[in-house]
């Protein structure tokens, strides 16, 4: 339990995901990473306005069922997705975005917070970097004006 934090209270969504942060696989990058329309759903998910989290009705499971708590996490997340917006978002099918968004869950690359692990950061980067060009740098003269051609 967090410091100052009474006995009653429960942990806030950012504290339930401390746990995962903590120890994010480095696996689920490679689920996703030759997997365009995936990485586009991490794109998306980034930017997207994800709906308030509220705790989920049940009893929480322990920390040492990490698949069965981060899907307790995400359970309230699923029913007040709007698909539509998101699909639109992420520029693909609702079914598509839905199904892509799952698989990075599943790889626990996407948090029900809006947020991504890092090495789903990292993968964004470096799809980004692969993806645009960047500006061609002129050769510098060392302070000398460039010759007019006459």
């Amino acid at each position: 339990m967090p410091a100052g934090k009474k006995a009653d209270q429960k942990p806030t969504l950012t504290e339930e995901l401390d746990v995962f942060r903590g120890a994010e696989p480095e696996a689920g990058i490679a689920i996703i990473v030759a997997d365009t329309q995936a990485v586009k759903v991490l794109a998306a998910w980034s930017l997207f306005r994800v709906p308030k989290w509220v705790r989920p009705r049940g009893r929480r499971p322990p920390e040492s069922d990490p698949g069965d708590l981060f899907e307790w996490l995400w359970a309230p997340v699923w029913r007040r997705i709007d698909f539509e917006d998101f699909a639109r978002a992420a520029g693909m099918a609702p079914h598509t975005a839905e199904l892509k968004l799952r698989m990075c869950v599943h790889a626990r690359m996407a948090y029900p917070d809006g947020s991504l692990s890092e090495p789903a950061q990292r993968l964004l980067r470096s799809y980004v970097r692969s993806k645009v060009p960047r500006p061609r740098r002129q050769k510098e003269t060392a302070g000398k004006p460039l010759a007019e051609e006459t």
